[in-house]
This record gives C-alpha cells, sequence and structure tokens, in this order.
C-alpha cells in the first residue's frame, strides 16, 4: 500500500480484512490528496471505523483501525464510497 501512495497521484485506499472474527482496516491517501482536499487518514478512520465498533488512528496518509462488527464492511465501503463522490 504504501508504494501506491507514494508512487501514485489522486491515490485513495481502503483495505478490509476479517483475522478472528475481528474486521482489520486501513486507509492510505496520496501526499497530493491530503494537499489538495486536506484530508488525513487518521481523522476519516477514527469517522469511518465506528460503523465496525472500532477505533484507530495514523498518519495523515496512512491509519489503521480494528473493530469488531464484521456485518458492517459494505456499510463502511459504502460511506468512503460517497465521501470520495462528494469531495
Amino acid at each position: 500500500s504504501f508504494e501506491f501512495i507514494n508512487n501514485y497521484k489522486n491515490f485513495f485506499l481502503a483495505i478490509f480484512s476479517i483475522v478472528n472474527n475481528k474486521v482489520i482496516f486501513n486507509i492510505g491517501i496520496s501526499r497530493d490528496l491530503i494537499t489538495k482536499k486536506n484530508w488525513n487518514a487518521s481523522e476519516l478512520i477514527k469517522k469511518f471505523s465506528v460503523e465496525i465498533n472500532g477505533s484507530g488512528g495514523g498518519q495523515d496518509f496512512f491509519a489503521s483501525a480494528s473493530g469488531t462488527n464484521t456485518e458492517n464492511i459494505n456499510l463502511v465501503m459504502n460511506k468512503i464510497i460517497s465521501f470520495l463522490k462528494s469531495n
């Protein structure tokens, strides 16, 4: 994921996995989007991880969260898509 966010412009990455009945969720943002759109991966991960009963944090370009509600992954993905379309 670091290779993508470091080498591509206008790049937003959201990755989900389920391990031991927990959701692991990562967001990566290219530097140009951080500058142009004032996006922050740590702030966004906190906002979106609420839906998976999770919490997390990180840096402006990459953040991680984990949560217990595996059934809401699609809800989070839809919220991310809506966020990207409206911003």
